[in-house]
């Protein structure tokens, strides 16, 4: 469950039943190197309020970052960690030795 109301970042129309897009603007600031930034459905939620988590949308992320060689086998923490902070607010951070990522959901655009 989550502490802020996060409905202005989940998509109201499902892309299959039961799973909602929430798109994610990523920064990853290598250290000592120039931010890197990625923007996409990278996060999830399993209705329109409910709580928003990342799941396989970490594979697509970390390939578009090319940051497999720093992830390796931790994908299943960082998705905790993440999972964590996102339940507080609708955004949250990374740090390793290689470096921090920023991850910060977005307002989901309605059209006219």
């Amino acid at each position: 469950m989550s502490t802020y109301d996060n409905r202005p970042y989940i998509a109201p129309v499902p892309r299959i039943p039961g799973w909602h897009d929430v798109t994610v603007k990523v920064t990853w600031t290598p250290r000592g190197g120039e931010p890197v930034v990625a923007k996409g459905e990278f996060l999830d939620a399993n209705d329109p309020a409910g709580p928003v988590f990342m799941g396989c949308g970490i594979e697509g992320l970390i390939e578009e970052l090319e940051l497999w060689p720093i992830v390796g086998d931790h994908l299943v923490v960082i998705c905790d960690l993440v999972d964590r902070q996102l339940a507080e607010r609708p955004w949250a951070e990374i740090r390793c030795p290689q470096g921090q990522a920023r991850l910060d959901a977005q307002v989901v655009q309605h059209r006219a």
